[in-house]
């Protein structure tokens, strides 16, 4: 059983699921554009190429969706380590990829069309169905071609992703470590780093201690500058920006954490898509909540730009707590 035990452990991490999953809507997409341009020169009249057609149809639109949502979970288990470069590439090929099961489903509404027994619509439908297929199995063949980037060109998924790549500037998806001789720039001296924590401040020692390691643990891997349009502009990298808001409006109000949409996305009083950290990702435990519920009671508004990470942490890593 040993191909069995291969597979649960392939299929248990994110990535290389996402690796087994994606090759599916690029084989069926075009399955669909032979067999639909075969049922469009039969007129739409062969039944068996119209079953045939609808059910790859099907399999394709649930693969999209499959691809995507495997995507979703992929992309978390990278988030934080990769270069600009890569974030921008991985920015499109997911824009890309959210729109494959809805081509798909497209797809299939035309198939079902063709089953209608009035010529000139079954006809039309027939035809619709090749320019729909042809359609989506492009635009799958260049979502595919941005995966290929982020593997290839990035490094994105690779067994070892901070290696050099012998003859290429390309980045990698994390960069090289500093020089011992020479400090990184994210790591100032101790006389030039920020001072995160008010001595004489117990909310945001509070913060600092309690807070912070939610928001880096579970939040900052998206919420950040360079997932900004796909995190609904929502920055937590600072105060001020968690203060600030995104998209949907200020995320907390200082003082009501009742009012605070902050809370009602990670209590589960949103819809699904809505919620944070979004399925299939855990949720925050009661205790967390907790936190951030206290946080945000005893919180007084602020403009200070400290950033949610200490001068000398990652941004993915609450290291030093």
């Amino acid at each position: 059983m040993e191909f069995v035990s291969d597979f649960s452990k392939t299929w248990a991490d994110p990535q290389m699921r996402h690796a087994l999953v994606v090759h599916w809507p690029v084989v069926l997409t075009w399955i669909s554009v032979l067999v639909a341009l075969a049922l469009a020169l039969s007129g739409g009249k062969n039944l068996t190429l119209k079953v045939t057609l609808l059910a790859v149809c099907v399999a394709m639109t649930i693969a999209g969706w499959m691809g995507l949502n495997s995507g979703e979970r992929a992309e978390r288990s990278v988030q934080g380590s990769l270069s600009a470069a890569a974030e921008e590439v991985l920015e499109e090929h997911e824009e890309l990829g959210e729109k494959v099961p809805l081509l798909a489903a497209v797809c299939t509404g035309l198939v079902a069309v063709s089953f209608l027994k009035w010529p000139p619509a079954r006809i039309t439908a027939a035809w619709l169905a090749v320019i729909g297929c042809g359609a989506t199995a492009g635009w799958v063949a260049n979502t595919a071609h941005h995966g290929g980037k982020l593997v290839y060109e990035h490094g994105v998924g690779t067994p070892d992703v901070s290696a050099p790549v012998a003859d290429s500037g390309q980045d990698r998806a994390t960069p090289p470590e500093a020089s011992p001789e020479s400090p990184p720039e994210t790591q100032p001296a101790d006389s030039e780093q920020p001072d995160i924590v008010a001595a004489n401040d117990p909310s945001m020692q509070f913060f600092q201690n309690e807070v912070r390691p939610i928001l880096v643990d579970h939040c900052l891997g998206c919420h950040n500058p360079q997932r900004a349009r796909r995190s609904g502009r929502f920055d937590q990298t600072s105060l001020a920006k968690i203060l600030e808001g995104g998209r949907s409006g200020p995320a907390v109000v200082a003082g009501k954490p009742e009012e605070s949409l902050l809370i009602k996305r990670v209590r589960g009083l949103m819809p699904d898509e809505d919620q944070m950290p979004p399925p299939p990702d855990p949720p925050l435990t009661a205790e967390q909540i907790a936190k951030l519920e206290q946080w945000i009671r005893e919180l007084r508004a602020t403009n200070d730009e400290s950033p949610v990470t200490s001068a000398n942490n990652a941004i993915a890593s609450p290291a030093g707590q």
